[in-house]
C-alpha cells in the first residue's frame, strides 16, 4: 500500500521532492509516511515544483519561526531600601539598635508575666 502511494508521489511530484520529503521526515522526532505526504501536499499547495524552490521555502519558514520565538528572561528587582543603603549613617543604625533592645526587653517582660516564669 505505501509502496503504491510512494510510486504515485514520485510520478506526481518527482523523485527529488519525494526524496527530500523523506529526508526531512527522517530528522523529525517521530518520522512517518504521513509526514512525508503532509510535506508534499504543503509544497504542492504553495506551487513549489522543484527542489530549489522547496529548499528556499523551508529555509524561509525556519527563519520565520526563529524570529517568532520570544525569549523570556526574568529579572530580579532590587528593593529600594537596598539601593538606598548608602543613605544610612551610624547614628541611624544606633537608634535602630537602641529601639530593638527596648522592644526586646518589653517583649520578654510581657512573656514572663503571661507565662508566670
Amino acid at each position: 500500500m505505501i509502496k503504491d502511494k510512494l510510486i504515485n508521489h514520485v510520478e506526481s511530484y518527482g523523485f527529488d521532492l519525494v526524496e527530500y520529503a523523506i529526508q526531512k521526515a527522517a530528522y523529525c522526532n517521530s518520522p512517518s509516511f504521513r509526514l512525508v505526504e503532509y510535506l508534499l501536499k504543503e509544497w504542492n499547495s504553495n506551487n513549489l515544483c522543484d527542489l530549489e524552490a522547496v529548499e528556499h521555502y523551508e529555509n524561509n519558514k525556519k527563519a520565520k519561526s526563529k524570529r517568532n520565538v520570544i525569549s523570556i528572561h526574568s529579572r530580579e528587582k532590587t528593593p529600594k531600601w537596598l539601593l538606598n543603603e548608602k543613605d544610612f549613617d551610624a547614628a541611624t543604625i544606633d537608634d535602630i539598635d537602641e529601639n530593638f533592645e527596648e522592644d526586646r526587653a518589653k517583649f520578654l517582660r510581657e512573656m514572663k508575666e503571661y507565662w508566670g516564669d
